[in-house]
């Protein structure tokens, strides 16, 4: 269980805080996120690294509860820091407890703070279904600080992952005529147009 605020590269301790507040004031209300949750990093036995919608689901069935639906973060420094915000899903158990039952991909490892996962609550945050556990919403990219070359390279990756999520549904035919799917990537190419 880590416990301290680490991802990708790690974080340095000093920036703690700023990076934390920056979740709160700028990635939840863009994502849509309710604030911030801490889910206490608990991976269960049976689950399996990257498929957080069927483990969170499976915890929910086998133990009551239910599957959160929302976004995890993650710090990345290089090329230059910044932050994703990914699809995710945890569970609640019955007595109210959030819980990160999914284990960690080494390569994608999301920001904690004293073994808890920094999660973002949002009901509207369900995988895009026809696709059996779920296909996964596309990320959000967030500069760490707003300086040219992290809003740049923030853009150009927002810009091709909406474009990535865009042929995934256009190429599967259970998808295609998705209109969660198409409405959905109206809304975010708005909202990347907005900030643009």
């Amino acid at each position: 269980m880590m416990n301290s605020l680490a991802g990708s590269g790690g974080l340095p301790p000093h920036a703690r805080d700023d990076i934390l507040k920056r979740i709160s004031t700028v990635v939840a209300p863009t994502v849509g996120g309710k604030g911030i949750l801490f889910a206490r990093y608990a991976p269960a036995s049976a689950a399996v690294v990257n498929r957080c919608f069927s483990n969170a689901r499976q915890a929910a069935a086998d133990h009551g509860g239910e599957a959160l639906y929302g976004w995890s973060v993650r710090y990345v420094d290089s090329p230059c820091e910044f932050l994703v915000a990914f699809n995710h899903a945890v569970w609640r158990s019955p007595d109210g407890s959030v819980i990160d039952v999914t284990p960690f991909d080494r390569r994608h490892r999301p920001i904690c703070v004293d073994g808890g996962v920094v999660f973002l609550s949002d009901p509207r945050a369900t995988p895009l279904s026809g696709t059996g556990t779920g296909r996964c919403l596309p990320s959000w990219f967030f500069p760490v600080f707003n300086n040219p070359a992290s809003v740049a390279l923030t853009a150009d990756r927002t810009r091709q992952e909406l474009d990535a999520f865009e042929g995934y549904v256009a190429s599967s035919p259970k998808l295609q005529d998705s209109a969660r799917g198409t409405e959905l990537l109206a809304r975010r190419r708005d909202r990347f147009l907005d900030a643009a």
